[in-house]
């Protein structure tokens, strides 16, 4: 089931969100996130933060190993973004 319900999961975040610019968020706001799926799909958290999600809860369980591909996701978001810049600038 899990394998069926990410791709449904993925494809319904990508509808709701849209992907943004960490450096400048829409009228200052903050977006989170409250809801289980980040916690049972890691990929979800990973997609979360390429779309520039502020906060998310997570299960107890699931604390150390999301944070861990969190901050790996972020890193990778840095990076591309230096990129941009440098080819911008």
């Amino acid at each position: 089931m899990r394998a069926r319900a990410i791709p449904a999961i993925l494809d319904a975040g990508r509808v709701s969100l849209t992907p943004r610019s960490r450096s400048s968020p829409p009228d200052g706001r903050k977006i989170g996130l409250c809801g289980q799926a980040p916690s049972d799909y890691p990929e979800f958290a990973e997609f979360l933060v390429e779309c520039g999600i502020d906060s998310m809860s997570l299960n107890p369980d699931a604390v150390v190993p999301t944070l861990r591909r969190v901050a790996a996701a972020e890193e990778r978001l840095a990076e591309r973004e230096a990129a941009v810049g440098a080819r911008e600038g």
